[in-house]
């Protein structure tokens, strides 16, 4: 996208592309590139950000966060890497949650939400997808992968777990390792 200054044949370009990689951008600098996409579907939306100050992020990053998931859905990727920095706020008062919009296309799904307390998608499945790896403090695991008729592949980091939630995730994944998901 940088080259657009370079050269007119180039100004625009980068939207027409079916693999976007966006690194160490600052959060509004993607929300502005994803609405910039031409292409109704991508094959690779990789999005990986470093920790920011408030100012860049904001003061709600759950908000953030819900706001680029839902803008990376509307581009249906194949393949999605998401990761995002440790938040920048922590509100003990009220937990960061985030639900994960349904990906109709994706095959590949990496999620690592950090902190945030990561929820199924509120309704939908996710039809073919094959391999799942979230890093968070996910919470209903179980509902997930029975959102994921295809999956084979699941790797899962907890992080900020309740205990009680952690149980009944630990117990879906013994569920799903002994239909044979390679967990």
């Amino acid at each position: 996208a940088r080259t657009e200054v370079l050269s007119r044949r180039w100004r625009g370009l980068w939207a027409r592309l079916p693999d976007l990689t966006f690194r160490y951008v600052p959060p509004g600098g993607i929300e502005t590139a994803l609405s910039r996409v031409a292409l109704p579907a991508v094959s690779l939306l990789d999005i990986r950000f470093r920790s920011f100050p408030p100012t860049e992020w904001g003061s709600a990053d759950d908000i953030r966060a819900k706001s680029l998931l839902r803008a990376a859905a509307r581009l249906s990727p194949e393949e999605l890497v998401f990761v995002l920095p440790r938040p920048s706020t922590l509100k003990p008062d009220r937990p960061l949650k985030i639900a994960m919009p349904c990906f109709r296309r994706a095959t590949s799904i990496e999620l690592d939400t950090c902190h945030l307390r990561l929820k199924p998608p509120l309704a939908g499945e996710l039809p073919v997808l094959e391999r799942l790896s979230l890093s968070g403090n996910i919470v209903d695991l179980g509902t997930m992968i029975s959102r994921c008729p295809r999956l084979r592949v699941l790797s899962v980091t907890f992080r900020d777990a309740d205990p009680d939630s952690l149980e009944a995730a630990l117990a879906s994944l013994e569920a799903s390792a002994a239909l044979g998901l390679v967990v």
